[in-house]
């Protein structure tokens, strides 16, 4: 699609959104839609997600764990605390 319109590249491939100057990769999307499920809103998962330090990291955000390389562990906790581990 994305060549159909010009530019020169496949927007779904590897798969990303990009909203504003942000790039997303698919496990960031995952973990966001996911803390939106749970938070209620788009805006509280993205604050969230940047800001709230996650229990047991030293004070690291999902954002500096995603940062990192370790989205699958924030993937993890988020389902974790869905299903009432950490509750």
């Amino acid at each position: 699609m994305g060549d159909r319109l010009g530019f020169g590249f496949d927007l779904y491939w590897p798969p990303r959104i990009l909203i504003g100057w942000l790039v997303m990769d698919d496990a960031t999307l995952r973990i966001l839609m996911l803390a939106e499920e749970m938070a209620g809103s788009e805006q509280r998962a993205a604050i969230w997600f940047k800001h709230q330090p996650l229990p047991g990291w030293a004070g690291k955000t999902a954002s500096d764990l995603v940062d990192e390389g370790k989205a699958d562990q924030v993937l993890a906790y988020l389902e974790a605390v869905r299903s009432g581990v950490y509750a």
